[in-house]
């Protein structure tokens, strides 16, 4: 049986084609989902109530009203509460999600590029250490890290926050590990010829091969942190981010159509993100040449 025989029937495997079929199915569900809520947001209360599903008979503008819901207090001046309103919590959460993305996916490549390229005892330890974290689970760590935190004056700040997610602990080190290991060591052979060091190695051979896996990395990291509500409720006591402002929405009295605009609100700006940075992740990871 040759090889082509063989991939022709895998493809045409029932076993693939029902695969296929039910994940068409889940992501037609996603969207649809997606589509909904936008539709819901543009309907009034009594639009929604007798017409869930359909079109909104009028539109209707209710993120004026949605973003005013943004409301959080935060403390006090002299017995009047001091609210965070939709501005201060976008730039909590930007500030919050663009750091911590980037201190994290940061560490987390230089560590692993070290430990693939540089093949010492203390590169094996690591890589073991990383594994060893990720079959064992970590519970009742946070009232520890809260501790650890306020001794350091790092607590309830932006940047004590990125300095916490500055770990290099998880499945994105594994990405990383194989991603610079598979490189070919000519071009760093011919790189060391040249006289370049250890750090432009690593910002003028490696980064560059390998920056489409450190921008998908870095966007993932991004929606994890900016969907994160939880993390910012215990850590950044008077600084909330739109998240948790969603959270509070959800659990309140307002009506679906406006619960569905706040969470347009917060969903926009990762859809404008990945319609801007599509080509830069479905481009591939190509190797150009060697200058003689």
């Amino acid at each position: 049986m040759t090889k082509k025989t063989c991939a022709k029937r895998a493809k045409t495997s029932p076993f693939f084609v029902a695969l296929f079929v039910l994940l068409a199915i889940y992501s037609l569900i996603l969207v649809g989902l997606l589509v909904w809520a936008m539709i819901s947001s543009l309907k009034a209360p009594r639009d929604f109530q007798t017409n869930p599903v359909g079109l909104p008979e009028k539109i209707v503008n209710n993120f004026a009203e949605a973003i005013k819901l943004y409301k959080i207090q935060v403390g006090g001046i002299k017995g009047q509460p001091l609210y965070a309103m939709f501005p201060q919590m976008l730039y909590n959460s930007v500030m919050y999600s663009v750091g911590c993305a980037l201190f994290n996916t940061a560490v987390t490549c230089i560590t692993a590029y070290c430990c693939a390229r540089y093949k010492y005892n203390l590169s094996r330890i690591v890589y073991v250490v990383v594994l060893v974290t990720m079959t064992i689970p970590i519970v009742g760590s946070l009232p520890s890290q809260i501790q650890v935190a306020q001794g350091l004056h790092i607590y309830n700040t932006i940047w004590g926050m990125w300095l916490q997610s500055a770990s290099f602990l998880g499945l994105y080190f594994l990405v990383f590990y194989e991603t610079f290991a598979s490189l070919p060591n000519s071009f760093f052979e011919a790189a060391r010829l040249d006289g370049a060091g250890d750090l432009s190695l690593l910002f003028r051979i490696a980064l560059p091969l390998a920056g489409n896996v450190f921008l998908t990395i870095f966007l993932l990291n991004f929606i994890t942190y900016w969907n994160d509500y939880q993390t910012p409720l215990l850590f950044l006591k008077s600084m909330p981010v739109l998240s948790y402002g969603l959270y509070l929405i959800t659990q309140s009295n307002a009506y679906v159509p406006m619960i569905m605009s706040a969470a347009t609100v917060v969903l926009v700006p990762v859809i404008v993100i990945f319609i801007f940075a599509n080509k830069k992740l479905m481009g591939n990871l190509t190797v150009g040449g060697v200058k003689g």
